[in-house]
């Protein structure tokens, strides 16, 4: 599993939150990044001000979040190192030699919509860092059908809540693809927590759902079957 690259930052410790402390983990020094959703643009603000040889793309569809971003680099000093674009997800952005893209803070299915047409990010040359706010097994089970794998996650607690935050690619002959396996590998801290908060709602879905009828039934079985297979990682987290 290869390891997490972190900056050196020249900035105070609490400029970013937890969650995009741990986004910024998995870029690499040197990049070309894509903020997409970049809202108040803290994240290319950051790696602007920490990595003079970064180039940093933040992309939203609405203008109100863009100005917002632009108000943030020039408080930080870095507006003349980013690149501010009014677009609807990656669109008009495949020709600017992008080698990672960021999808944080969106719910799972947009990041799906996102994705699903810009083919050209499932080359193993293009870093994905992918922090759902919701969704994130749909989102997981799209990724391992459509080509990527998710070769490598952390868990990051902001806020009282915790995020899962993952590095996907084209897919390669042997990655992993279920990122609770990578946290249980790493013996991530945060991993019985969580596994406990999912669970938590994966019951809560199940008790909500009647007695399976003929439209019902798939949705049953399929958290029946989320459920066995959480259960699997909270017995192995109870064993560390």
């Amino acid at each position: 599993m290869p390891p997490l690259f972190q900056y050196r930052c020249q900035m105070k410790k609490d400029t970013l939150s937890n969650r995009l402390q741990s986004v910024c983990a998995f870029i690499k020094p040197g990049a070309v990044v894509a903020d997409v959703g970049t809202d108040h643009g803290y994240l290319p603000a950051h790696l602007a001000a920490v990595d003079p040889a970064a180039r940093l793309i933040a992309a939203d569809i609405k203008k109100g979040p863009l100005d917002r971003a632009r108000r943030t680099a020039r408080d930080a000093g870095v507006y003349d190192r980013i690149s501010f674009i009014q677009t609807d997800g990656l669109i008009g952005i495949s020709g600017i030699g992008v080698d990672h893209i960021v999808l944080a803070g969106l719910g799972g299915e947009v990041m799906i919509k996102i994705l699903s047409e810009a083919p050209w990010t499932r080359c193993d040359a293009i870093r994905l860092i992918l922090q759902p706010q919701s969704k994130a097994d749909v989102l997981i089970s799209w990724l391992h059908d459509s080509g990527y794998d998710i070769c490598d996650a952390v868990l990051a607690e902001d806020g009282g809540r915790i995020y899962l935050v993952m590095l996907a690619g084209g897919q390669t002959e042997s990655t992993h693809t279920n990122p609770l396996n990578i946290l249980l590998h790493r013996k991530d801290p945060l991993l019985p927590e969580y596994l406990m908060g999912q669970l938590e709602k994966t019951e809560r879905a199940l008790s909500g759902l009647s007695k399976a009828t003929r439209s019902q039934g798939g949705a049953r079985a399929s958290l029946e079957k989320k459920l066995d297979e959480l259960n699997r990682f909270k017995k192995e987290t109870d064993a560390w």
